[in-house]
């Protein structure tokens, strides 16, 4: 059984099945190899299970069902043979199993991930509507307690946190810690910071969630380091950062914290300082090859990628633990500051950000794999200055927003 769907609720008596690349209704050239279909979908109350049924030249017919969780959504991908007149027939049942709407569609799919095709399915009942995405796509979840920006975000045990930041134009940084469960689309606020700061970095090695430097004033730079336990929601001050700094990217590899780059006392940091949670003791590693901070950062197959910036904005490096040492990789193919990241589905993610003074939608994908980028679906909101965490393969975008207007956003990119 294949995960859910997520479905979109619209306003006409529809329910739209979207996916990638030249789905075009009719004849097509014929093609070897599979095609992935990646779908998702948010519900309206009523809806239970969603079968899709697949059929055409070459192929044996193929029916998938998938189920509608507790908060309305679902996701999943279904793989059938590539072909031209590829005959999709969506159904969409209630708890009972009436079924509630149907539509169906003849495209032509391509070898690989077919990211936006468009399936209709008609209320046969009510004036309700439901939309299926396929392809790599963001929806909305539940909106921060706190409308804030310049914080920090990590997952632990599948949990998303929000941490410190600020809530506009102050020097005082918040000590707020709130707490998103995705499998209940909820919030709950958790023990706060020891000191409140803003532009910290957080990651979580072990089952605690650590969180590393910022500003703990207007240009009055932080090296403190605390450790949250869930299983207490109790804070530890631990041993502190050798080099106090700001808007670093803190990421972890094989149970080591990495604090990079950021701002120092009066201008950006090449400093890359490695910290033991272990031992609670820190080691100076190879520089950065340029200063810049809040950057977009992930790891992929035990290497760091950093990506943007401030002071850089163009600028990819990959660091490498085990030897120690950095490579250039492709610039981004825009300029963007502001923004964050996070490594998933074996990419580096940016989230929004701004360009030339102004917030924008854009989000670029670096595949290591070729040494390049690519623009993916844009957020649904234009903003920077958000904190990113990957939890279970989705990678959630949260508040962020400009002095004058801080928002309490929260975004999810499934890849």
């Amino acid at each position: 059984m294949l995960p859910v769907p997520r479905l979109t609720r619209l306003g006409a008596a529809v329910l739209v099945l979207l996916a990638a690349a030249a789905c075009e209704s009719g004849t097509g050239p014929s093609f070897t190899g599979s095609a992935t279909l990646q779908f998702s979908s948010s519900t309206p109350p009523g809806v239970k299970n969603l079968s899709l049924q697949i059929s055409g030249p070459g192929m044996d017919t193929a029916t998938y069902f998938f189920s509608v969780d507790s908060t309305g959504l679902s996701s999943g991908r279904v793989v059938v043979p590539a072909g031209a007149k590829r005959h999709i027939v969506g159904l969409a049942y209630d708890s009972g199993g009436v079924n509630t709407y149907s539509g169906d569609t003849t495209v032509s799919l391509l070898p690989g991930l077919n990211p936006r095709l468009r399936l209709l399915l008609r209320a046969l009942n009510a004036s309700d509507s439901i939309v299926v995405t396929t392809g790599d796509f963001w929806y909305s979840r539940a909106a921060e307690p706190t409308a804030r920006n310049d914080l920090a975000a990590a997952s632990l045990n599948g949990i998303v946190y929000a941490i410190g930041g600020k809530t506009g134009n102050t020097c005082t940084g918040l000590t707020a810690v709130e707490a998103f469960d995705p499998s209940t689309n909820s919030w709950t606020t958790r023990a706060s910071l020891p000191s409140g700061r803003f532009n910290p970095g957080a990651v979580s090695v072990a089952g605690i969630l650590y969180v590393i430097g910022g500003d703990a004033g207007c240009a009055t730079r932080s090296n403190e380091v605390d450790a949250y336990d869930p299983s207490t929601d109790t804070w530890t001050v631990k041993a502190p950062m050798p080099t106090a700094r700001t808007a670093m990217a803190v990421v972890q590899v094989a149970g080591i914290i990495y604090a990079i780059g950021g701002d120092g006392s009066s201008a950006g940091s090449t400093t890359v300082e490695a910290y033991d949670p272990a031992t609670d003791t820190w080691a100076t590693k190879a520089s950065m090859p340029v200063a810049n901070d809040k950057m977009a950062a992930g790891v992929i197959n035990g290497i760091v990628y950093v990506a943007g910036g401030d002071l850089v904005p163009t600028a990819t490096y990959a660091y490498d633990p085990v030897a120690d040492s950095w490579t250039a990789k492709a610039s981004l193919p825009s300029s963007v500051s502001n923004f964050a990241g996070g490594a998933v589905g074996g990419r580096l993610i940016t989230a929004g950000g701004s360009s030339g003074g102004v917030f924008v939608t854009t989000v670029l994908a670096y595949d290591p794999q070729v040494d390049a980028w690519t623009v993916v679906a844009p957020t649904l909101t234009a903003r920077g200055r958000e904190a990113v965490a990957v939890a279970n393969g989705v990678l959630y975008a949260l508040a962020g927003g400009a002095d004058a207007q801080v928002v309490a956003t929260n975004e999810a990119y499934q890849p």
